[in-house]
């Protein structure tokens, strides 16, 4: 029989799969990490795997001893911004400051670091649903002088990458297409996850018709796959075939009282 939940019982990073776009923003990353660049964009379309990118790419700088903060600055404030980065950075950043006193405090530290020959790795996820305010901080940031040991990586929807302020997007120096699977990389990505279990659990046609209906879009991938399985359980099946993947796709689709305003 089929085993359940092998995809969202599982830590976000065992679920990173190095397809072929993968292991490419990986390289632009490093890149831009090595060559001391200032600021770059990872774009792509939604659930396509952005924010786990940033979390694997972190990863190996702080392994590297570089210093990283991740934020998701798409519900901050510039106050909270500036606040989470200094107690990040062990500024003593107090939240009864003004914005003004935490960005002097952040950038002392980002000065500390740069003395120190140590480089700071910030990872600001969904840049394209910030405030504007807080975007314009985030580009004066970036065009700091004494602050040379600074890397910035943005993440946004391909649509939002092109609706963001004119000085953000003339600072970026790299940008990181992040594409949907093709066939074989959700292919390889399941054989992964699912390399514990009497493979192959779901048919080859079942596969194409995951890979097909879910776009190559990794979340929706997830989401699909576990609840295929779950499927294939309530059916006492040995292997999930197309019908349940199917089937699993229609059970998840929005009803249409959700499509209304």
């Amino acid at each position: 029989m089929v085993s359940m939940s092998a995809f969202s019982n599982r830590p976000a990073a065992e679920l990173f799969h190095t397809g072929l776009g993968q292991r490419e923003a990986l390289a632009r990353l490093r890149f831009l990490r090595h060559q001391g660049r200032r600021l770059g964009l990872v774009a792509g379309p939604p659930g396509v795997g952005k924010s786990l990118l940033l979390e694997v790419f972190g990863g190996e700088c702080r392994r590297q001893g570089d210093t990283v903060v991740q934020l998701d600055v798409g519900a901050l404030s510039t106050h909270e911004f500036f606040w989470q980065l200094g107690n990040a950075f062990e500024a003593s950043a107090s939240p009864a400051a003004d914005t003004w006193q935490l960005f002097r405090q952040l950038t002392d530290r980002l000065y500390e670091n740069r003395l120190q020959s140590k480089r700071t790795i910030l990872l600001c996820d969904h840049v394209d649903q910030a405030r504007a305010d807080l975007q314009t901080q985030l580009s004066r940031l970036v065009r700091l002088d004494p602050v040379e040991e600074l890397t910035v990586v943005l993440t946004a929807d391909l649509a939002g990458a092109g609706r963001l302020p004119a000085p953000l997007r003339e600072a970026i120096e790299l940008h990181v297409d992040l594409p949907a699977w093709d066939e074989l990389d959700t292919v390889g990505y399941l054989q992964t996850v699912l390399a514990g279990s009497d493979w192959p659990v779901f048919t080859d046609q079942a596969l194409s018709k995951l890979h097909q209906l879910a776009e190559g879009v990794p979340r929706t991938i997830n989401r699909l796959a576990d609840y295929a399985l779950w499927v294939g359980s309530q059916q006492s099946a040995q292997r999930v075939g197309p019908e349940m993947v199917q089937a699993a796709h229609q059970a998840l689709l929005p009803r249409e009282w959700l499509r209304r305003e």
